[in-house]
Protein backbone atom coordinates (compact mmCIF):
# COMPACT_ATOMS: atom_id res chain seq x y z
CA UNK A 1 0.00 0.00 0.00
CA UNK A 2 2.79 2.69 0.82
CA UNK A 3 4.66 1.86 -2.51
CA UNK A 4 1.21 2.63 -4.23
CA UNK A 5 1.01 5.78 -2.38
CA UNK A 6 3.92 6.47 -3.10
CA UNK A 7 3.95 5.90 -6.73
CA UNK A 8 0.39 7.95 -6.63
CA UNK A 9 2.28 10.80 -4.90
CA UNK A 10 5.50 10.89 -7.88
CA UNK A 11 2.88 10.39 -10.54
CA UNK A 12 0.99 13.43 -9.49
CA UNK A 13 4.38 15.78 -9.38
CA UNK A 14 5.29 14.72 -12.47
CA UNK A 15 1.77 15.84 -14.30
CA UNK A 16 1.91 19.08 -12.32
CA UNK A 17 5.65 19.87 -13.20
CA UNK A 18 4.16 18.55 -16.58
CA UNK A 19 0.89 20.91 -16.96
CA UNK A 20 3.50 23.65 -16.02
CA UNK A 21 5.46 23.32 -18.22
CA UNK A 22 2.89 23.31 -20.98
CA UNK A 23 1.96 26.40 -19.51
CA UNK A 24 5.11 28.44 -19.97
CA UNK A 25 5.86 26.80 -23.33
CA UNK A 26 2.40 28.20 -24.47
CA UNK A 27 2.70 31.67 -22.82
CA UNK A 28 6.27 31.54 -24.83
CA UNK A 29 4.26 30.78 -27.57
CA UNK A 30 1.84 33.61 -27.17
CA UNK A 31 4.05 36.12 -26.57
CA UNK A 32 5.96 35.45 -29.61
CA UNK A 33 2.81 35.41 -31.74
CA UNK A 34 2.30 38.88 -30.30
CA UNK A 35 5.53 39.96 -31.30
CA UNK A 36 4.91 38.58 -34.82
CA UNK A 37 2.03 40.15 -35.60
CA UNK A 38 3.66 43.72 -33.89
CA UNK A 39 6.49 43.72 -35.78
CA UNK A 40 4.72 42.46 -39.26
CA UNK A 41 1.94 45.12 -38.29
CA UNK A 42 4.53 47.74 -37.77
CA UNK A 43 6.28 46.85 -40.62
CA UNK A 44 3.67 47.19 -42.53
CA UNK A 45 2.62 50.65 -41.25
CA UNK A 46 6.37 51.54 -41.91
CA UNK A 47 5.90 50.42 -45.56
CA UNK A 48 2.53 52.30 -45.76
CA UNK A 49 4.40 55.29 -44.21
CA UNK A 50 7.59 54.86 -47.05
CA UNK A 51 5.01 54.49 -49.69
CA UNK A 52 3.08 57.74 -48.65
CA UNK A 53 5.92 59.58 -48.43
CA UNK A 54 7.26 58.88 -51.80
CA UNK A 55 3.85 59.74 -53.50
CA UNK A 56 3.77 62.65 -51.47
CA UNK A 57 7.58 63.95 -53.00
CA UNK A 58 6.34 62.72 -56.37
CA UNK A 59 3.25 65.06 -55.54
CA UNK A 60 5.38 68.01 -54.74
CA UNK A 61 7.54 67.19 -57.83
CA UNK A 62 4.75 67.79 -59.97
CA UNK A 63 3.26 70.53 -58.30
CA UNK A 64 7.22 72.49 -59.28
CA UNK A 65 6.46 70.91 -62.70
CA UNK A 66 3.40 72.97 -62.99
CA UNK A 67 5.32 75.91 -61.31
CA UNK A 68 7.68 75.77 -63.99
CA UNK A 69 5.35 75.20 -67.00
CA UNK A 70 3.60 78.56 -65.51
CA UNK A 71 6.45 80.73 -65.45
CA UNK A 72 7.27 79.74 -69.34
CA UNK A 73 3.85 80.46 -69.92
CA UNK A 74 4.23 84.17 -68.20
CA UNK A 75 6.89 85.27 -70.43
CA UNK A 76 4.91 87.90 -73.36
CA UNK A 77 2.16 88.31 -71.13
CA UNK A 78 1.27 91.17 -69.28
CA UNK A 79 0.19 90.77 -65.26
CA UNK A 80 -2.50 93.58 -65.97
CA UNK A 81 -4.16 91.24 -68.92
CA UNK A 82 -4.47 88.83 -66.71
CA UNK A 83 -5.78 90.32 -63.80
CA UNK A 84 -8.25 92.56 -65.20
CA UNK A 85 -10.90 89.97 -65.17
CA UNK A 86 -10.80 88.86 -61.39
CA UNK A 87 -13.87 90.10 -59.80
CA UNK A 88 -12.67 89.80 -55.64
CA UNK A 89 -9.82 88.89 -53.79
CA UNK A 90 -11.12 85.61 -53.74
CA UNK A 91 -10.92 85.00 -57.20
CA UNK A 92 -7.82 83.61 -59.37
CA UNK A 93 -7.00 83.51 -63.08
CA UNK A 94 -6.41 80.02 -64.37
CA UNK A 95 -3.20 79.92 -66.45
CA UNK A 96 -2.97 75.79 -66.89
CA UNK A 97 -6.37 74.05 -66.88
CA UNK A 98 -4.95 70.80 -66.16
CA UNK A 99 -1.66 68.87 -67.22
CA UNK A 100 -0.91 65.48 -67.26
CA UNK A 101 2.75 64.92 -65.76
CA UNK A 102 4.64 62.17 -64.55
CA UNK A 103 1.16 60.21 -64.15
CA UNK A 104 -0.09 62.96 -62.39
CA UNK A 105 -1.66 65.89 -62.68
CA UNK A 106 -1.54 69.62 -61.89
CA UNK A 107 -3.18 73.27 -62.87
CA UNK A 108 -1.83 76.39 -61.87
CA UNK A 109 -3.39 79.55 -61.04
CA UNK A 110 -2.63 83.56 -60.41
CA UNK A 111 -3.28 86.15 -58.44
CA UNK A 112 -2.02 89.48 -57.40
CA UNK A 113 0.48 89.90 -55.10
CA UNK A 114 -1.30 93.25 -53.03
CA UNK A 115 -3.89 91.35 -51.57
CA UNK A 116 -1.91 89.44 -49.11
CA UNK A 117 -0.62 92.72 -47.63
CA UNK A 118 -4.56 93.06 -45.31
CA UNK A 119 -3.91 96.88 -45.88
CA UNK A 120 -6.00 99.77 -47.08
CA UNK A 121 -3.68 100.23 -50.21
CA UNK A 122 -3.97 96.46 -51.25
CA UNK A 123 -7.70 95.84 -50.81
CA UNK A 124 -8.81 96.74 -53.76
CA UNK A 125 -5.68 95.61 -56.15
CA UNK A 126 -6.49 91.93 -57.20
CA UNK A 127 -7.72 93.01 -60.57
CA UNK A 128 -4.42 95.52 -61.36
CA UNK A 129 -0.76 94.93 -61.36
CA UNK A 130 1.09 97.98 -59.30
CA UNK A 131 4.73 96.56 -58.46
CA UNK A 132 5.80 93.77 -61.53
CA UNK A 133 4.77 91.07 -59.20
CA UNK A 134 1.99 88.04 -58.92
CA UNK A 135 1.50 84.97 -57.12
CA UNK A 136 1.46 81.53 -59.16
CA UNK A 137 0.02 78.48 -57.25
CA UNK A 138 0.38 75.48 -58.60
CA UNK A 139 -2.12 72.56 -57.24
CA UNK A 140 -0.80 68.61 -58.14
CA UNK A 141 -2.60 65.29 -57.78
CA UNK A 142 -0.83 62.27 -57.90
CA UNK A 143 -2.13 58.64 -56.17
CA UNK A 144 -4.99 60.85 -54.21
CA UNK A 145 -2.44 62.89 -52.76
CA UNK A 146 -2.62 66.80 -53.28
CA UNK A 147 0.39 69.06 -52.68
CA UNK A 148 0.31 72.59 -53.70
CA UNK A 149 2.99 75.27 -54.16
CA UNK A 150 3.22 79.05 -54.59
CA UNK A 151 5.66 81.34 -55.63
CA UNK A 152 5.71 85.42 -55.94
CA UNK A 153 7.60 86.30 -58.98
CA UNK A 154 9.02 89.57 -60.46
CA UNK A 155 8.75 90.70 -63.83
CA UNK A 156 12.65 92.19 -64.65
CA UNK A 157 12.42 95.26 -66.20
CA UNK A 158 13.33 95.34 -69.84
CA UNK A 159 11.93 98.82 -71.20
CA UNK A 160 15.14 99.74 -73.22
CA UNK A 161 14.39 103.21 -75.25
CA UNK A 162 14.23 101.73 -78.85
CA UNK A 163 13.40 104.85 -80.84
CA UNK A 164 14.29 104.32 -83.69
CA UNK A 165 16.06 101.94 -86.31
CA UNK A 166 19.40 102.98 -84.55
CA UNK A 167 19.35 104.55 -80.80
CA UNK A 168 22.46 105.97 -79.54
CA UNK A 169 22.56 106.67 -76.05
CA UNK A 170 26.01 107.07 -75.42
CA UNK A 171 29.40 107.79 -76.49
CA UNK A 172 30.42 106.13 -79.90
CA UNK A 173 34.27 107.13 -81.44
CA UNK A 174 33.24 105.42 -85.36
CA UNK A 175 29.85 104.89 -87.00
CA UNK A 176 30.90 103.83 -90.85
CA UNK A 177 28.29 103.29 -93.78
CA UNK A 178 30.57 101.77 -95.95
CA UNK A 179 28.12 100.82 -98.81
CA UNK A 180 24.74 102.43 -100.55
CA UNK A 181 23.04 99.02 -100.11
CA UNK A 182 23.30 99.47 -96.22
CA UNK A 183 19.37 100.13 -94.89
CA UNK A 184 18.64 101.76 -91.85
CA UNK A 185 14.45 102.53 -91.09
CA UNK A 186 13.15 103.89 -88.88
CA UNK A 187 9.62 103.69 -90.28
CA UNK A 188 7.59 101.32 -88.40
CA UNK A 189 8.43 97.30 -90.16
CA UNK A 190 6.93 94.14 -90.10
CA UNK A 191 9.08 91.24 -90.20
CA UNK A 192 8.84 89.22 -93.09
CA UNK A 193 6.24 86.34 -93.36
CA UNK A 194 7.50 83.00 -92.24
CA UNK A 195 9.40 84.66 -89.47
CA UNK A 196 6.43 84.49 -87.33
CA UNK A 197 2.76 85.09 -86.58
CA UNK A 198 3.58 88.78 -85.87
CA UNK A 199 0.28 91.17 -84.69
CA UNK A 200 -0.37 94.04 -87.08
CA UNK A 201 0.80 97.30 -84.93
CA UNK A 202 -0.04 101.03 -85.41
CA UNK A 203 3.13 102.43 -83.89
CA UNK A 204 4.33 105.99 -85.47
CA UNK A 205 7.28 106.07 -87.51
CA UNK A 206 10.62 107.16 -85.57
CA UNK A 207 13.86 108.63 -87.17
CA UNK A 208 16.17 106.29 -89.23
CA UNK A 209 18.95 106.95 -86.05
CA UNK A 210 18.49 108.94 -83.01
CA UNK A 211 21.11 110.29 -80.51
CA UNK A 212 21.25 112.29 -77.11
CA UNK A 213 25.42 112.32 -76.68
CA UNK A 214 26.64 115.40 -78.31
CA UNK A 215 29.97 113.39 -79.17
CA UNK A 216 27.59 110.88 -80.81
CA UNK A 217 26.03 113.52 -82.88
CA UNK A 218 29.54 114.43 -83.92
CA UNK A 219 30.30 111.30 -85.30
CA UNK A 220 27.11 110.69 -86.90
CA UNK A 221 27.05 113.86 -88.45
CA UNK A 222 30.45 112.70 -89.70
CA UNK A 223 29.67 109.65 -91.41
CA UNK A 224 26.62 111.26 -93.08
CA UNK A 225 28.84 114.05 -94.52
CA UNK A 226 32.07 111.99 -95.57
CA UNK A 227 30.52 108.10 -95.86
CA UNK A 228 28.35 106.23 -98.22
CA UNK A 229 24.95 107.73 -96.61
CA UNK A 230 21.60 109.02 -98.48
CA UNK A 231 18.78 110.53 -96.48
CA UNK A 232 14.82 109.69 -97.64
CA UNK A 233 15.74 109.26 -101.45
CA UNK A 234 13.45 108.46 -104.10
CA UNK A 235 13.75 105.50 -105.53
CA UNK A 236 13.99 103.32 -101.75
CA UNK A 237 15.92 101.03 -103.56
CA UNK A 238 19.10 104.16 -103.23
CA UNK A 239 17.91 105.33 -99.50
CA UNK A 240 20.36 104.17 -96.43
CA UNK A 241 18.78 106.23 -93.85
CA UNK A 242 15.14 106.75 -93.53
CA UNK A 243 12.49 107.60 -91.29
CA UNK A 244 9.87 110.12 -90.01
CA UNK A 245 10.69 113.92 -89.83
CA UNK A 246 10.72 114.50 -93.67
CA UNK A 247 13.76 114.51 -96.56
CA UNK A 248 16.50 115.96 -95.41
CA UNK A 249 19.29 114.02 -93.22
CA UNK A 250 19.42 116.44 -90.65
CA UNK A 251 15.45 114.89 -90.11
CA UNK A 252 15.99 111.51 -90.74
CA UNK A 253 18.56 111.47 -87.50
CA UNK A 254 17.19 112.76 -84.76
CA UNK A 255 19.98 114.77 -82.84
CA UNK A 256 18.46 115.36 -79.17
CA UNK A 257 16.38 112.69 -78.08
CA UNK A 258 15.05 112.55 -75.04
CA UNK A 259 14.54 109.01 -74.15
CA UNK A 260 17.86 108.38 -74.50
CA UNK A 261 19.45 110.38 -71.69
CA UNK A 262 19.33 108.00 -68.61
CA UNK A 263 22.13 106.10 -69.94
CA UNK A 264 22.83 104.74 -66.07
CA UNK A 265 19.27 103.20 -66.53
CA UNK A 266 20.07 101.59 -69.46
CA UNK A 267 23.14 99.77 -68.75
CA UNK A 268 21.21 99.02 -64.96
CA UNK A 269 18.77 97.32 -67.05
CA UNK A 270 21.34 95.44 -69.29
CA UNK A 271 23.20 94.31 -65.80
CA UNK A 272 20.10 93.27 -64.46
CA UNK A 273 18.63 91.37 -67.45
CA UNK A 274 21.91 89.33 -67.59
CA UNK A 275 21.65 87.62 -64.64
CA UNK A 276 19.04 85.79 -65.69
CA UNK A 277 20.24 85.54 -69.55
CA UNK A 278 18.88 81.98 -71.34
CA UNK A 279 22.01 81.79 -72.47
CA UNK A 280 25.93 83.64 -71.70
CA UNK A 281 28.63 83.38 -74.16
CA UNK A 282 31.78 84.11 -72.66
CA UNK A 283 34.70 85.47 -74.35
CA UNK A 284 38.31 85.93 -71.69
CA UNK A 285 41.24 86.93 -71.80
CA UNK A 286 43.21 83.31 -72.48
CA UNK A 287 40.63 82.39 -75.19
CA UNK A 288 42.20 82.98 -78.91
CA UNK A 289 41.91 86.36 -80.29
CA UNK A 290 38.59 85.08 -82.22
CA UNK A 291 35.76 82.82 -81.36
CA UNK A 292 33.57 81.78 -84.36
CA UNK A 293 30.04 80.00 -84.09
CA UNK A 294 28.48 79.01 -87.19
CA UNK A 295 24.44 78.36 -88.12
CA UNK A 296 23.37 79.41 -84.27
CA UNK A 297 19.73 79.34 -83.32
CA UNK A 298 19.36 81.66 -80.14
CA UNK A 299 15.74 81.54 -79.16
CA UNK A 300 12.26 80.94 -81.44
CA UNK A 301 9.45 82.92 -82.20
CA UNK A 302 6.97 81.44 -79.77
CA UNK A 303 10.17 81.54 -77.01
CA UNK A 304 12.45 84.55 -77.29
CA UNK A 305 15.29 84.84 -74.97
CA UNK A 306 17.61 86.58 -73.30
CA UNK A 307 21.12 85.94 -74.85
CA UNK A 308 24.32 88.16 -73.48
CA UNK A 309 27.56 87.72 -75.30
CA UNK A 310 29.94 88.73 -72.10
CA UNK A 311 34.01 89.72 -73.23
CA UNK A 312 34.36 89.19 -69.57
CA UNK A 313 37.26 91.50 -68.22
CA UNK A 314 39.16 91.35 -71.47
CA UNK A 315 42.28 93.59 -71.62
CA UNK A 316 43.20 93.33 -75.68
CA UNK A 317 41.07 93.19 -78.48
CA UNK A 318 38.98 89.89 -78.80
CA UNK A 319 35.71 89.12 -81.29
CA UNK A 320 33.09 86.87 -81.21
CA UNK A 321 32.43 86.29 -84.67
CA UNK A 322 29.16 84.16 -86.11
CA UNK A 323 29.14 83.18 -89.62
CA UNK A 324 26.57 80.55 -91.57
CA UNK A 325 22.90 80.95 -91.88
CA UNK A 326 21.56 82.40 -88.22
CA UNK A 327 18.73 83.59 -86.28
CA UNK A 328 17.72 84.74 -83.09
CA UNK A 329 14.46 86.05 -81.33
CA UNK A 330 14.67 88.09 -78.01
CA UNK A 331 17.37 90.41 -76.31
CA UNK A 332 20.92 90.13 -77.19
CA UNK A 333 23.20 91.99 -74.92
CA UNK A 334 27.00 92.57 -75.73
CA UNK A 335 28.84 93.61 -72.85
CA UNK A 336 32.52 94.55 -72.81
CA UNK A 337 34.01 95.62 -69.56
CA UNK A 338 37.27 96.42 -71.00
CA UNK A 339 37.97 99.77 -73.13
CA UNK A 340 39.93 97.82 -75.74
CA UNK A 341 37.97 96.74 -78.80
CA UNK A 342 35.70 93.89 -78.00
CA UNK A 343 33.33 93.14 -80.99
CA UNK A 344 30.49 91.11 -82.49
CA UNK A 345 30.90 90.59 -85.94
CA UNK A 346 28.46 89.21 -87.93
CA UNK A 347 28.55 87.71 -91.23
CA UNK A 348 26.69 85.46 -93.60
CA UNK A 349 23.15 85.53 -93.12
CA UNK A 350 21.61 86.91 -89.91
CA UNK A 351 18.53 87.81 -88.69
CA UNK A 352 17.90 89.00 -85.62
CA UNK A 353 13.91 89.78 -84.53
CA UNK A 354 13.90 91.54 -81.42
CA UNK A 355 16.64 94.06 -79.55
CA UNK A 356 20.36 94.24 -79.99
CA UNK A 357 21.81 96.40 -76.92
CA UNK A 358 25.66 97.21 -76.91
CA UNK A 359 26.95 98.20 -73.84
CA UNK A 360 30.06 99.51 -71.63
CA UNK A 361 32.58 99.44 -74.66
CA UNK A 362 30.61 96.66 -76.99
CA UNK A 363 31.08 97.17 -80.41
CA UNK A 364 29.41 96.01 -83.56
CA UNK A 365 30.39 94.97 -87.02
CA UNK A 366 27.78 93.53 -89.39
CA UNK A 367 29.98 92.93 -92.91
CA UNK A 368 29.28 91.71 -96.22
CA UNK A 369 29.28 88.66 -97.74
CA UNK A 370 25.42 87.21 -97.25
CA UNK A 371 22.40 89.46 -95.89
CA UNK A 372 21.83 90.54 -92.07
CA UNK A 373 18.70 91.86 -90.92
CA UNK A 374 17.70 93.45 -87.71
CA UNK A 375 14.45 93.77 -86.75
CA UNK A 376 13.21 95.36 -83.97
CA UNK A 377 15.91 98.08 -83.24
CA UNK A 378 19.80 98.11 -82.18
CA UNK A 379 20.69 100.42 -79.29
CA UNK A 380 23.94 101.49 -78.34
CA UNK A 381 24.28 102.18 -74.35
CA UNK A 382 28.08 103.14 -74.55
CA UNK A 383 29.41 104.44 -70.81
CA UNK A 384 33.02 105.02 -71.80
CA UNK A 385 34.23 108.54 -72.50
CA UNK A 386 35.12 110.06 -75.87
CA UNK A 387 38.10 108.23 -76.39
CA UNK A 388 36.26 104.67 -75.84
CA UNK A 389 37.13 102.12 -78.66
CA UNK A 390 33.35 102.07 -79.61
CA UNK A 391 32.46 101.22 -83.25
CA UNK A 392 29.91 100.76 -85.19
CA UNK A 393 30.58 99.61 -88.90
CA UNK A 394 28.16 98.45 -91.43
CA UNK A 395 28.82 97.62 -94.81
CA UNK A 396 26.99 95.08 -97.47
CA UNK A 397 23.52 94.12 -97.30
CA UNK A 398 22.74 95.32 -94.36
CA UNK A 399 19.41 96.08 -93.16
CA UNK A 400 18.28 97.88 -89.37
CA UNK A 401 14.30 98.08 -89.29
CA UNK A 402 12.53 99.85 -86.46
CA UNK A 403 10.14 97.46 -85.69
CA UNK A 404 7.43 97.74 -82.88
CA UNK A 405 6.19 94.21 -83.22
CA UNK A 406 9.21 92.55 -83.04
CA UNK A 407 10.54 95.53 -80.24
CA UNK A 408 7.66 94.55 -78.20
CA UNK A 409 7.68 90.71 -77.85
CA UNK A 410 10.86 90.69 -77.56
CA UNK A 411 10.98 93.54 -74.53
CA UNK A 412 7.81 91.61 -73.26
CA UNK A 413 9.26 87.73 -72.93
CA UNK A 414 11.63 89.80 -69.86
CA UNK A 415 12.96 87.62 -67.22
CA UNK A 416 10.94 86.62 -64.34
CA UNK A 417 12.76 86.18 -60.84
CA UNK A 418 11.25 84.01 -58.35
CA UNK A 419 11.14 86.33 -54.75
CA UNK A 420 9.69 83.94 -52.48
CA UNK A 421 8.45 79.99 -52.71
CA UNK A 422 6.73 77.94 -50.01
CA UNK A 423 4.28 74.60 -49.98
CA UNK A 424 0.88 75.62 -48.96
CA UNK A 425 -1.48 73.19 -46.47
CA UNK A 426 -3.92 71.29 -48.92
Amino acid sequence: MKINRKRKIESAITSSESGFALIIVMLVLVMMTVLGLNAIMTSSTDIQISGNEKVAVRALSIAEAGLNHGMRRLRGQTFDTLLAGLVDENSKYTLIDGTTFDSGTYKVYLRNNYQTDGGDAGKNMYNSDGDNRIIIRSEATYNNITKVIESEVERIASDFPIVAGISIAGAVEEFEVEDYSVRISGNNTAPPSGSGNWPSTTCSAQSGIAVKDNTAQTTINTAITNGKVKCNTSPASQTTISGAGGSSCGNAVDVNDTSLSNLGTITQTATDLMKYADRTITVQDDQDDNVTMSNISWGTFDNPQITVVDFKNTTGERELRIEGNSTGYGILIVNAASNEGSELDLRGNFSWYGVIVLTNYGEADLDNGGNISIYGGLLLANSGDGDADSEIELKGNVGIYYSCAANQRAQNYSALKVQSWHEVSS
